[in-house]
């Protein structure tokens, strides 16, 4: 849902391009699963570190902590415990709810 969105806050602006970037790392990645890559772990630590130590928009928090929320049509993302993010792969044949436009996600292992 936040990418969909124009950014209005300086809060909001560093969430979109984090998520920008997490999501570009993702479709740059040559693993099937987008956690493998060191690229994306990276991207995911730089928002994890950012989550730490700021707190999070409520759009940002409403699309993405403790649910999985969409992050384009390929990957969905979900922060834990407001500051541990993992990255999914989106499987229609698995049957788990993904915020928003997204109805599918699993958590490829």
């Amino acid at each position: 849902m936040i990418l969909t969105k124009t950014p209005n806050t300086g809060k909001q602006h560093t969430e979109f391009r984090m998520l920008i970037s997490i999501r570009f790392a993702c479709l740059l990645s040559s693993t099937p699963n987008p956690m493998d890559c060191p690229r994306v772990q990276k991207r995911l630590a730089e928002l994890n570190h950012y989550l730490r130590y700021n707190q999070a928009s409520s759009l940002f928090y409403r699309s993405y902590c403790n649910q999985a929320g969409e992050l384009g049509q390929t990957f969905a993302l979900k922060v834990q415990d407001e500051q541990t993010a993992t990255v999914y792969r989106m499987d229609k044949s698995v049957q788990q709810n993904v915020h928003h436009l997204c109805t599918h996600a699993v958590l490829i292992s």
